[in-house]
């Protein structure tokens, strides 16, 4: 119960009993002045009234003429006089007497009627005794009337004074609900302030306190995100944001690009300025690097014409420009347009003995990032001795799209797509954290291919949504059927949230499964998409969460200039394979604290993905994560 309710309820029952104790005090007042009243005016009558009978002499006839003339003009319940020796003379009784009020109201006040007498006399002898007896029933009627009006004052005073007592409180404790809202959003490590101080001092110091601690938490997400953004340029960059070195390329290569099989090859193109002599000596040694930094900016500038392009520095001289899922007239485009570009540079800087050498190779996604690095600077080689540049495998390449394409227009067609749930393992405590949903597809055999060999190829045939769709279905089906509960991720694929009829499409599923189970579900974007399409990613987060689905982020890199969308979207954890985290672990990198100290101010959890041996779980858990993905959870 909150203290407004409190203070309310309290403060309410004590006004209440205050009102109720005035209430019953002035109506039971009334009664006794009432009783009061009753008597009187019966003792009145009963003294006025002897003396009256007194002059009859003790005539009978005319005392009882005088009594009823009394009785008939006043309300009396009885009158009777009596002799010396108690026996009736005269005597008036009214045959009714009920009052007009309700009987619960005649049994609540009971009044106790008084009869008063007087001695009459004839003389100096006293003959008799006059009793007389007022009549309850107009008393009643009167202490009803004013029973109602006592109740009407006391529901109107009850009103107004709960109302002004609420009123009051609402006004007194409006800081306290401000402060509320800010421990909340704190609660959910939002860097909320209250900028407007409470007039009540210990409520201002409170709210100077918790800006303090939101302003701590603050500074510490913002040292952590720069810290993070120095410590990668440090381990991954050159002297550009987006010029990264040979070992962040092969890593790329590894995890993202190669292992999420969206992509089943692209283009590789090696750069390389040849005279470095030359333009030291007419340029100097900066002006020279001057010129080679102009040469990757180009490349950075072109490869954003492709749907992913990164590139790095190999060497002093030469530059990597890799572009996956492209094909070679589009790499064609853009190596005509870095080559036209710096050629127009060196005519600037009067390098005519100067030139840029530039080789490229069509890779698919089986070869290694040796082999192909290896044949595309074969390539360059072929350039200098003025030969052609080898090609290897595009035929092959096109024939496995076809045939993937037929495998998976009737895996859809006959429903052969399902799921597998993979533990996520929170290693401290030996207990699941979460469940993983990975796609499956069957071919007629019953042969199972996983994600990451048909993903690349059905993104080519433009089936992903059909494929996740089909699965939705099947879970739906599953999860409401059994009943499962539990907490489960499901990842979706940049591609998929790429397509245009995604959003619609999504927004329909969630709505079909909300309030047909009783699971904790997650949605996972991966980092890239997040990154690169932040307002369309806001959509989807918006979509996820307002259908009370949990948000994280998956295959997290650092790749983005800053990591300020991590406070904008506030994911659940964010998922890092395990080659980028063994790699800051080797080179005793300060990126993995720094990531680390960001993601704790928000109450972000970080996930190792790709976990398979103790050995690599051992020293990730050294590293200080414990919640881990991989082959690792199905054996320990």
């Amino acid at each position: 119960m909150t203290l407004f309710k409190q203070l309310a309820l309290l403060l309410s029952l004590f006004l209440l009993i205050i009102l109720t104790t005035v209430t019953v005090q002035n109506f039971t007042s009334t009664i006794e002045n009432a009783e009061q009243q009753l008597y009187s005016d019966a003792q009145n009558t009963a003294a006025s009234l002897s003396l009256s009978l007194a002059a009859a002499n003790g005539d009978e006839s005319t005392m009882a003429t005088m009594i009823n003339a009394n009785f008939d003009s006043g309300h009396y319940r009885w009158i009777v006089l009596k002799n010396r020796n108690e026996e009736v003379i005269h005597e008036r009784v009214r045959d009714d007497c009920s009052p007009d009020v309700p009987e619960w109201f005649v049994d609540l006040v009971g009044i106790d009627v008084p009869v008063a007498a007087a001695p009459v006399s004839s003389g100096w002898m006293v003959i008799g005794t006059l009793s007389v007896e007022g009549d309850d029933s107009h008393t009643y009627l009167m202490l009803y009337n004013s029973f109602k009006q006592l109740l009407g004052s006391f529901a109107f005073f009850t009103l107004a004074s709960l109302t002004a007592l609420h009123l009051l409180l609402y006004t007194i404790l409006a800081p306290l609900r401000l402060l509320q809202k800010q421990a909340e959003a704190i609660g959910r490590n939002e860097f909320r302030y209250q900028e407007r101080l409470p007039f009540t001092k210990e409520f201002r110091e409170i709210v100077v306190t918790m800006n303090a601690m939101v302003k701590k938490a603050e500074n510490s997400f913002k040292t952590g995100s720069r810290a993070v953004e120095q410590n990668r340029r440090l381990l991954y960059t050159e002297k550009l944001p987006r010029l990264y070195n040979e070992h962040y390329l092969m890593l790329t290569c590894q995890e993202e690009l190669m292992g999420s099989g969206e992509y089943d090859g692209g283009v590789v193109v090696i750069a390389e300025f040849s005279g470095l002599e030359i333009a030291e000596s007419q340029l100097g040694r900066e002006g020279a690097e001057e010129l080679l930094i102009e040469l990757a900016t180009f490349l950075i500038e072109k490869a954003s014409l492709a749907t992913k392009g990164l590139v790095a520095r190999l060497s002093k001289t030469r530059f990597a420009l890799l572009l996956p899922g492209s094909k070679e007239a589009d790499a064609a485009i853009i190596v005509r347009a870095v080559y036209e570009g710096f050629q127009k540079q060196l005519e600037a800087c009067r390098l005519d003995d100067c030139d840029l050498l530039i080789g490229s190779y069509a890779f698919n996604a089986e070869e290694s990032y040796q082999t192909f690095m290896r044949r595309a600077i074969e390539n360059i080689a072929d350039v200098k001795e003025g030969l052609p540049p080898q090609d290897h495998h595009l035929e092959p390449v096109q024939f496995m799209q076809s045939q993937w394409e037929a495998l998976i227009n009737a895996a859809l067609e006959k429903e052969r797509f399902s799921y597998h749930v993979r533990n996520v393992l929170d290693a401290s405590t030996d207990t699941i954290y979460d469940r993983a949903i990975t796609i499956v597809m069957h071919d007629e055999g019953g042969k199972e291919y996983p994600y990451g060999r048909f993903i690349a190829p059905a993104v080519k045939a433009h089936k992903v949504l059909e494929i996740y769709l089909q699965v939705i279905k099947l879970m739906v089906q599953n999860f409401t059927e059994s009943d499962k509960q539990g907490r489960y991720t499901f990842s979706l694929a940049k591609s998929l949230l790429l397509e245009e009829r995604t959003f619609a499409a999504l927004q329909e599923e969630f709505e079909k499964f909300e309030n047909t189970h009783q699971l904790d579900f997650c949605i996972e974007l991966p980092e890239s998409f997040i990154a690169d399409e932040q307002a369309m990613a806001k959509r989807y987060v918006d979509l996820i969460k307002a259908h009370g689905y949990r948000f994280g982020i998956g295959e997290f890199s650092a790749e983005s200039e800053n990591l300020a969308y991590l406070e904008q979207f506030r994911p659940e954890f964010i998922k890092i394979s395990k080659l980028y985290l063994l790699d800051m672990i080797a080179k005793e990198s300060p990126l993995l604290a720094s990531l680390q100290t960001a993601a704790d101010s928000l109450g972000i959890r970080i996930i190792a993905t790709g976990v398979s041996g103790e050995d690599e779980l051992a020293m990730i858990k050294a590293a200080g994560i414990t919640i881990v993905q991989g082959y690792i959870t199905e054996v320990i």
